[in-house]
C-alpha cells in the first residue's frame, strides 16, 4: 500500500512538471504569442523610437548622434539585472564610433517584476536616409535574480525616419503707425522636412503673459488687437501660410519696436503636441497728418496772395513741409469773389 501511493505522488509529480520540462505550449491553442508560448518569457519588447525614455524627438536625414530608445517590459516573475542590448539598424544608420562599430547599451537598473525598462542608443543617420519607415532588431541580454547565467532575447522592430520641423515667425506688412488701424500680415513658415499638424497660434497679448515677459514688450498692454487667436492648419515642409489681423497702436506709442510673442502649438511627426514660443517684431512709426486750414487771399504790395495755416493732427513731427497750389474751379471761382 505505501509503495502504490509513492508511486502514484510520483506520476503526479511528474505530470505537473511535464509541460515545462519539455517545452509543450501553455494555455489555450489560440493565446496570442508574448502572452502564452512555448518558452515562458521574461521581456516583452514595447516601443522603439528616436528620443530618451518618455520623451520622442524629431530626426532628420544627415542628424548625428541622435539618442535611440527601446523599451521593454519585464512580465516574467523575478527581477532582472545587468540588462545589455546591441542594436541592429539599416545601412543608413551606423554607430557614432564609426561603421562597422556595434551599437550597445546598458541598464545598470534592476528591472522588477512587471516594470518597464529602456535602453538608449546612440546613432548617426545618414544624410541619404529616406524619410520612412525602417525594420531593425534588438539582442537583449540578462539575468535573473537568484538564478545562475545568463538569458537572451531578440527582438524584431519597426520604426520610422520622421524628419525635423522648424518654426519660424516674420511680417510681412511694413512698419505700423500710431492711431491708426493697421493691417497687419504674418507669415509662418516650415523650414524643416516634417510637417506641422493642426497648427494653433495665440498672441500672448494678457496681462499675465505680459507680466512674464521683459520690460521690452510692455507696450503691448496699451495696442488694440481685433484678434488673438487663429488654426492654420497642417503646414507642410519647405512651406508656409500667412494670418491676418487688426492693430491699433495708441498715441503714446511712436518710434518704437513692438514685439508680439505667439505661441504655436502643433502636434509632431510622432503625434505628439509640441508648443513653442517665436516673436514677431514691428516698428512703430510716429503719425504725421497735416492738414490746411484758414485759407484766404490777401493783397500784399498789390499783389493778391494765398495764405494759410499748417495743422499736423499726428504726434510725430513733420519736417521739411511744402505746399503746392494746384488750379482747380472751386479755388479759381473764389478768387474771383
Amino acid at each position: 500500500m505505501n509503495k502504490f501511493v509513492i508511486v502514484f505522488l510520483a506520476f503526479l509529480m511528474v505530470s505537473s512538471l511535464t509541460p515545462l520540462s519539455f517545452g509543450e505550449r501553455l494555455g489555450p491553442a489560440d493565446a496570442p504569442l508574448g502572452v502564452l508560448r512555448d518558452f515562458v518569457i521574461s521581456v516583452k519588447f514595447l516601443d522603439a523610437y528616436f528620443g530618451t525614455e518618455g520623451n520622442k524627438i524629431e530626426v532628420a536625414p544627415g542628424d548625428k548622434n541622435v539618442p535611440f530608445t527601446v523599451v521593454m517590459s519585464n512580465v516574467g516573475t523575478q527581477d532582472i539585472t545587468g540588462i545589455k542590448g546591441k542594436l541592429s539598424l539599416p545601412a543608413a544608420y551606423q554607430s557614432p564610433s564609426g561603421r562597422g562599430v556595434a551599437m550597445m547599451a546598458d541598464n545598470d537598473q534592476k528591472a522588477s517584476a512587471g516594470n518597464t525598462f529602456a535602453l538608449t542608443f546612440f546613432v548617426d543617420v545618414s544624410e541619404l536616409a529616406p524619410i520612412k519607415d525602417y525594420s531593425g532588431t534588438v539582442d537583449l541580454t540578462f539575468s535573473r535574480l537568484r538564478e545562475s547565467g545568463e538569458r537572451s532575447e531578440n527582438f524584431p522592430f519597426t520604426f520610422k525616419l520622421t524628419g525635423d520641423s522648424i518654426v519660424n515667425l516674420r511680417p510681412i506688412s511694413g512698419p505700423l503707425t500710431s492711431i491708426i488701424n493697421n493691417n497687419v500680415i504674418i507669415e509662418i513658415s516650415n523650414a524643416g522636412s516634417a510637417p506641422l499638424n493642426n497648427v494653433d497660434i495665440v498672441l500672448q497679448n494678457d496681462q499675465t503673459s505680459v507680466a512674464s515677459t521683459s520690460s521690452s514688450v510692455t507696450n503691448l498692454e496699451n495696442v488694440i488687437f481685433d484678434q488673438t487667436h487663429w488654426d492654420v492648419g497642417t503646414i507642410k515642409p519647405q512651406s508656409s501660410v500667412t494670418f491676418s489681423l487688426k492693430v491699433f497702436v495708441p498715441e503714446t506709442i511712436k518710434n518704437e519696436p513692438l514685439h508680439l510673442p505667439m505661441t504655436i502649438s502643433y502636434y509632431d511627426a510622432h503625434g505628439e503636441l509640441e508648443t513653442v514660443t517665436r516673436v514677431t517684431d514691428f516698428y512703430i512709426n510716429g503719425l504725421v497728418d497735416p492738414s490746411i486750414y484758414g485759407v484766404k487771399v490777401i493783397d500784399l504790395s498789390g499783389k493778391q496772395t494765398v495764405i494759410g495755416e499748417i495743422l499736423n493732427e499726428g504726434n510725430s513731427d513733420g519736417l521739411f513741409g511744402f505746399v503746392t497750389l494746384k488750379p482747380s474751379i472751386n479755388i479759381f471761382q473764389i478768387c474771383q469773389i
